[in-house]
């Protein structure tokens, strides 16, 4: 079926929908508001194709610049490969009002399909820049026993209201590595969906850091579509000012002996807030399932408020897993500790908080560790 049939259909959707519907767990409630004037920018975007040609994978504004390179990848727009994509999965269906609402007025995005038993110690990279109000939706598809690297670097440099939308599908026996980095510190509105597809021995580590803007509301589900696929996710997230993000991060287990674990830690500094929802659904056939979920929030200051919301939906009695949440914050005698060796204090609290992220970020190349932990540095000044 082609994709702007596809739009149609889910457009008679979306007029029905209420803004926040219901959840997808029934543990869950929505706990950012949301108002229709914040997301009426993302009903009027324009289709502005990238200019230029590029020597890594760039999109601006969500639509994909011509690349310049050796690689054997598809790369392309949407548009231009829709006959190739699976629809099924790059439509998802939802009653949350906002993913329907990228599936609707998403103009174009990438298409990315790496073939199958290609193997490359080379970190690939994705550059995505945005200036300007868009929704784009991205595709890409992994080949079976494959393994691939990639950075993908979303900046948001102007205050902006975006939607951007990412479907990976990961192929049978096929290992990817994902360092999602996310600045939109600029934005007023932003709005992130990656959804996640794994066929059977694959394996999936997303490394995902992020700075936060006025209102950001991220969903993650890795969706584990057959027996021996195994998931990580590494999160950390930074807030200053006023700044919200509302994250959920989903494991969604549906045949047996699956893995996952997901880890999150939490920063906040000034007035700004976190709400992490950590959700782990293990279905009635998925026995022997293992699937653990940690979220650790630290609060800089009285004003900054964190909350870590657990969910855990299981559905057969053969499995293990288990959940752990704190929120505090800088325990006074750390601090002592440290000064008592002649740190001063705003240096022990430098320390503290590196080793707070640390077992995060530790696998992420260094020198985007070290740019995010000027950013910790930045907060505590």
């Amino acid at each position: 079926m082609k994709i702007e049939l596809i739009k149609k259909e889910r457009e008679k959707l979306l007029e029905n929908l209420p803004l926040r519907g219901e959840p997808d767990s029934p543990s869950f409630k929505y706990y950012t508001s949301i108002k229709e004037d914040e997301i009426l920018p993302l009903y009027r975007t324009d289709l502005k194709k990238c200019a230029g040609m590029q020597t890594r994978y760039t999109l601006h504004n969500g639509s994909p610049c011509r690349f310049l390179g050796s690689e054997k990848f598809q790369y392309g727009s949407i548009l231009e490969h829709e006959d190739e994509i699976d629809a099924e999965l790059f439509f998802p269906k939802s009653d949350n009002k906002l993913e329907i609402l990228n599936q609707v007025k998403f103009k174009d995005g990438m298409f990315l399909k790496i073939p199958s038993n290609f193997a490359s110690d080379k970190l690939y990279e994705i550059i995505s820049t945005n200036e300007e109000n868009h929704v784009s939706r991205h595709y890409m598809e992994i080949g079976d026993n494959t393994q691939v690297s990639f950075i993908v670097n979303y900046i948001i440099s102007s205050n902006t209201t975006v939607s951007n939308s990412s479907v990976i599908k990961l192929g049978e026996n096929s290992n990817l590595t994902l360092y999602l980095l996310e600045d939109s510190s600029l934005s007023s509105f932003n709005n992130l969906n990656l959804h996640v597809f794994m066929d059977r021995y694959s394996t999936l580590k997303i490394f995902h850091l992020s700075v936060y803007g006025q209102k950001d509301i991220t969903k993650i589900i890795m969706n584990h579509r057959d027996q021996y696929s195994d998931s990580n996710y590494f999160g950390s997230a930074i807030g200053k000012k006023t700044n919200h993000l509302d994250l959920e991060v989903l494991s969604n287990h549906q045949k047996p002996m699956e893995r996952n674990n997901i880890n999150f830690k939490g920063i906040l500094g000034n007035k700004s807030s976190i709400i992490f929802r950590g959700n782990i659904k293990i279905n009635e056939e998925s026995k022997g399932t293992e699937s653990f979920l940690m979220a650790n929030l630290l609060l800089l200051s009285k004003e900054a408020v964190g909350n870590a919301i657990p969910t855990l939906e299981i559905y057969n009695g053969n499995v293990r897993s288990k959940h752990g949440e704190t929120v505090s914050s800088i325990p006074e005698e750390q601090i002592l500790y440290l000064e008592s060796r002649g740190i001063e204090t705003k240096e022990a609290k430098k320390l503290i908080l590196e080793g707070f992220i640390y077992p995060i970020i530790e696998p992420v190349p260094d020198n985007i560790k070290e740019k995010y932990l000027s950013l910790v540095d930045e907060i505590v000044e």
